[in-house]
């Protein structure tokens, strides 16, 4: 956001030969919704029984379960796609390049996991997939900007993990 109030930052940047620092900027902030969004949209399935009979309407409510895995196909690709935009303008690191194949796998494995159930109660294994690799995309960007972070980024994914493992609602990610 640094970026966002700095007098001497213009939009235009972007657009400038040499602007890679700030297209990766861009890239990077564009992945971070984009897995966001992923996020959002795959945590309503665990819910569209409930939603639909209190009148909630989220995307699998109104436009079905196929339309939102879809939906979260779509912006779980530009999440990658983003993401490894970003790492090729910063100079991707062999941290930065586990994280993000770390993050792409699951973000797959999460996606079609969720195309293969309609049972709201089996979605608990997809959507926490797609948090890690949430996490773990923007692990990929941190390592790539700040490589001696490393060993920190690790330590935080793991007591990420741990939270996860400890949460007191199972059922919520």
């Amino acid at each position: 956001m640094g970026r966002l109030v700095d007098p001497a930052w213009s939009p235009a940047a972007l657009l400038r030969p040499g602007g890679g620092g700030d297209r990766a900027f861009l890239l990077a902030t564009l992945a971070v919704f984009s897995g966001y969004a992923n996020f959002v949209v795959m945590g309503y399935f665990k819910d569209i029984s409930a939603d639909r009979a209190t009148g909630y309407r989220t995307f699998p409510v109104v436009f079905g379960w196929r339309a939102a895995a879809l939906y979260g196909d779509a912006v779980a690709i530009a999440a990658a796609a983003l993401t490894a935009g970003a790492l090729a303008l910063l100079g991707a690191n062999g941290a930065s390049l586990a994280a993000f194949a770390a993050a792409a796998a699951l973000s797959l494995w999460s996606q079609v996991s969720m195309h293969r159930t309609r049972d709201e109660r089996a979605t608990g294994a997809p959507i926490a997939n797609g948090v890690r690799a949430l996490v773990l995309f923007c692990l990929a960007l941190a390592a790539a900007n700040r490589i001696h972070w490393a060993p920190l980024l690790v330590g935080y994914y793991v007591l990420f993990e741990l939270a996860l493992r400890l949460r007191p609602e199972r059922g919520q990610v």
